[in-house]
């Protein structure tokens, strides 16, 4: 077996669907024999009915020889031997909230309003909270029009089991991401402000951005993953060594 692309052998008469629900990876095999002609909304069904998305919060994607990344259509023809991958919509930010959970969040939202005086919007399922930060005094901050600009907004999506899960992680975009507008500084574009992929998640045609993190530490609360994050514009602006 070969890495993306097609599975050889034995598997030639049939495909393998990957899900990812809470976290966890699940292959399912699609048997094809008898079935030359199997659409892909059979990928979308079955995928639906192993995660409980609705099958407008999923995308069917199958991988090139390259390595390569390919958005399948509903109408497209199953191919035998072909791996396909199942990646959820980022419309909404995060899952469905615990009350628990949402309850320490409103009591954090309230420490953060009154005692820094932050600006901070939020989900009504809390799906997501927007908290608008100050940029770092050192520097000259422009967004993409140009405009020097002393404060943006942050776009954090909100897992369902914050704080254990923390948003923003991953090589590529994250379930849970932590997003912000197109920032310069001093003429050079922010590291590691990546586009959202164009079927996965569409906040870059809002303005969003979203920010690569490979690990975050010592988040116990949406205080510190706050300070986490300004400290990683600070880092990722140049200011500070070895910055992530």
């Amino acid at each position: 077996m070969k890495k993306g692309g097609k599975i050889m052998g034995s598997m030639f008469k049939r495909a393998t669907l990957t899900v990812t629900r809470e976290g966890e990876e699940k292959i399912i095999e699609i048997p094809l024999e008898g079935s030359q002609d199997m659409k892909a909304i059979e990928l979308f069904k079955r995928a639906s009915k192993e995660t409980g998305l609705p099958q407008s919060n999923i995308l069917i994607v199958k991988k090139t020889p390259e390595g390569e990344d390919v958005h399948v259509k509903r109408t497209d023809k199953i191919e035998p031997g072909m791996q396909y991958y199942m990646v959820s919509r980022h419309r909404e930010g995060g899952g469905v909230v615990p009350p628990s959970v949402k309850r320490k969040l409103l009591r954090q939202i309230d420490y953060l309003q009154k005692v820094y005086n932050l600006n901070i919007v939020f989900h009504p399922e809390m799906r997501w909270i927007m908290v608008y930060i100050d940029l770092p005094e050192k520097g000259i901050w422009k967004n993409k029009k140009g405009d020097v600009i002393k404060a943006i907004p942050v776009l954090i999506d909100v897992p369902p089991d914050f704080p254990r899960t923390i948003p923003g992680v991953g090589f590529s975009h994250p379930r849970y991401a932590i997003h912000i507008p197109f920032l310069t500084c001093n003429g050079k574009p922010l590291k590691e402000l990546h586009e959202c992929s164009p079927w996965g998640c569409n906040k870059t045609k809002k303005g969003w951005y979203w920010l690569c993190f490979q690990e975050i530490h010592g988040v116990e609360c949406l205080i510190s993953l706050i300070r986490v994050i300004e400290d990683s514009i600070l880092k990722r602006a140049g200011f500070v060594k070895n910055g992530g």
